[in-house]
Order: structure tokens, then sequence, then C-alpha cells
């Protein structure tokens, strides 16, 4: 989902008929990319990392107790490693970075390791609701906005203006410090107001989430294939009809910002719940068969590199399409960010095996590891 925020102006993330040049480039295997990336991917991929953070979260906890560490100590001194790694990332290399979000909401989440699953999904379900409502009221209150305030948001977020346009080209195809102006500015702005108005709610919900899940055994592989498959069928069953309903109501609207930056969003905020428990059980499934078991084997190196891999996908894709390295920016449509895409997992899989054939960790998690223990850890 990432290569559009880094090949593309901001608003074509969210709308993707943002500029008449986008809107043209919508059709054929343009459109089958960005279709299969919103139904598939968008959301549904950061709900289960978000999911496994929090049972991380508690799976850590649990591990400190055990071996007489406090897990207080180790659970603050983790999350602040990971926001100087977030501040660091987002300032000063991309905008998008999403390791502030999980430092800031893992924060608030110790205390619950040691509660009880009916409390954590109570209060996982209070708060995912609390995010779409405020969402959906934001949304419904629009209409009886100021025209200048509308006008201000959709120039800014939506459907920037051919000015606006050329130069944000102009500061990503340019110098690093030209990128940075831009890139601060963003990312403060996401940061007062993006994290508490929109990811918050759903992103803490879902660690809170991924706590029970890991308890419950569902994470560990403990369930029968019959439970797994039933996850999967109720999972992608409820949400992916769900989230093509949500796509189709946004194409039916014509990408109206009134509609579809705010309130066209709740389908997909819901069914991408639904489908990560989906995949969740699908995983489950499949790695209980020795075909699954294999793929686990080629896959896991890169989800235990999965910080180092986060940050080199920036490194990488900055360098293509940024001015300080190859400047495409803006050059590339979505059918050939695809391919971008497919030679980074390519490459990354093979990087990862290579690394821990001499390696216990990454060189991220090594780094994170110090941070957290304030001493080299085998």
């Amino acid at each position: 989902m990432n290569i559009q925020a880094f090949s593309m102006i901001g608003a074509a993330y969210l709308n993707p008929v943002a500029t008449p040049e986008l809107a043209a480039q919508m059709t054929g295997l343009n459109y089958v990319v960005w279709y299969i990336g919103h139904v598939f991917f968008d959301a549904k991929f950061m709900s289960q990392f978000s999911i496994l953070f929090g049972a991380g979260i508690l799976l850590m906890a649990q591990r400190c107790e055990a071996t007489g560490r406090s897990p207080a100590g180790v659970h603050y001194r983790r999350l602040l490693g990971l926001l100087v790694f977030g501040l660091i990332h987002a300032y000063f290399f991309w905008s998008g970075d999403i390791l502030v979000t999980y430092a800031l909401c893992g924060a608030v989440l110790y205390p619950f390791w040691r509660c009880r699953n009916r409390v954590r999904l109570a209060t996982a379900g209070c708060l995912f609701l609390m995010g779409s409502l405020i969402i959906s009221l934001t949304g419904l209150s629009m209409p009886y906005w100021p025209e200048s305030e509308l006008i201000s948001m959709k120039q800014e977020m939506w459907q920037p203006s051919t000015e606006m346009v050329d130069a944000e080209i102009e500061a990503y195809s340019g110098p690093w410090w030209n990128q940075f102006l831009d890139r601060a500015r963003m990312t403060f702005e996401f940061q007062i107001v993006g994290i508490p108005m929109l990811l918050f709610w759903q992103v803490t919900a879902l660690m809170l989430i991924g706590m029970t899940l890991l308890e419950t055994g569902v994470l560990t592989g403990k369930l029968s294939k019959r439970l797994y498959a039933i996850i999967t069928l109720l999972g992608f069953g409820v949400g992916l009809p769900l989230v093509i309903w949500g796509l189709h109501q946004n194409e039916s609207h014509d990408w109206d910002m009134q509609y579809s930056i705010l309130l066209g969003t709740q389908f997909n905020y819901f069914g991408s719940l639904l489908m990560a428990m989906g995949y969740i059980g699908f995983w489950g499934l499949i790695l209980k068969s020795a075909t699954g078991q294999k793929l686990g084997r080629l896959l896991a190196p890169v989800g235990r590199m999965a910080l180092t891999n986060y940050l080199m996908q920036t490194l990488i894709c900055t360098t293509i399409f940024y001015g300080h390295g190859f400047g495409y920016f803006m050059s590339i449509q979505r059918s050939g960010q695809a391919l971008i895409v497919v030679a980074i997992w390519c490459f990354q899989i093979v990087f990862s095996h290579c690394w821990l054939q001499r390696h216990r960790f990454g060189p991220a998690e090594s780094v994170w590891r110090v941070m957290t223990y304030g001493k080299p850890t085998r």
C-alpha cells in the first residue's frame, strides 16, 4: 500500500482520482492494481500487524516476568526506542511513518497485559466504535462547515489545485532540504490531528484484540483446522462484501469529498477488521499443512526483521522516487508500481535469509534491543 504514498502526491492515497491526470490513468491494469490493493490490502494488513504488535506486548511482558525482569521497565524503554525510530523516520525520511503511532498506542496498553480477555475485548470494542463515531460525526457535520473550510480541506487533502500539485512535485523531485520542509509540515499535522482523531482508537483496539488472540491460542496455531476455517469464512464472507460495497458507494458518489473522505471510509473501517480476522484464520489453516509450513519457513526471516525491512523499504523507495535519488516521483503509474513492490519483496526475502544466517537479529532490531535492555542481548 505504501508504494503509492512514496511515488505519488499525498492526495492520491486517499483519492485515486485526485487530479485529472490520475483520473485518466484509472483504467485497465492501473485500475485492477488499485482495486486489488484497496479491497485486499488497504487497512487489512495494517490491522494484522497491529494485532501482532499487541500480541508482542503481552508476550514480552510474560517473558520478562518469567525471567525476573521488570515488565514495565522493558515495555516503556522498548516503546521509547520505537518512538525515537519513528520520529527520525517520519521527519527525516518519510511522512507516512506508522512507528510513532504504534509507540503512542502501545504506551497506554501496559495495564491490560494482566486483564482478563473479556475486559480487553470490551475495551477494544469501545475504542473501535469511538474511532468510527468520531469519523462519522465529523463527516455528517461537513455540510454545515463554512465554505472556506471545505475549499481549504479539499485543496489540502483531496483534490489539490494544479499549483499545489506542481509545488509538491517540485519539492519531492528536488534536493533533500526541499523535501524536509514539506515533509515536516505534513508529519506534524498528521501527528497532532490524524493520530488522535483517526488512528489512535483503531490501532489501540487492534492491539488489545491481539493480546486476546494470543492468550486464546488463535495466533499460536492451537486451534483446529475446522475453527480456523470458520474464522476464515466468517471474516471474508462478511468483510469482503462490506469492503466491495463501500468501494462501490465511493465510486457512485464520484469520489465526492463530502462523502468519501470520511463517511465513505466506514465500510473499509469495519470490513478491514473482519478481513484481517479472515486472513489470520487463513494463515492458521494453511500453516497446518506441509506446504504452508514451507511457506512459513520462507517468510519467517522477513518477520524476524520487520523493523529493518520496514525502514529499508523507505530507503529503497525514496531513492527511487525522490530528487536525491532517481527522481521518478509521479512518473510511474500504478501498474508499474506493483512491479516495484514485487521486486522489493523478492529482494527482502533473500536479504533477510542471508542476514540471519550470520546474525541473530536484523540491524535495526539490534539497535532497538540495545535501547530496550541497555546492552546487546543474545
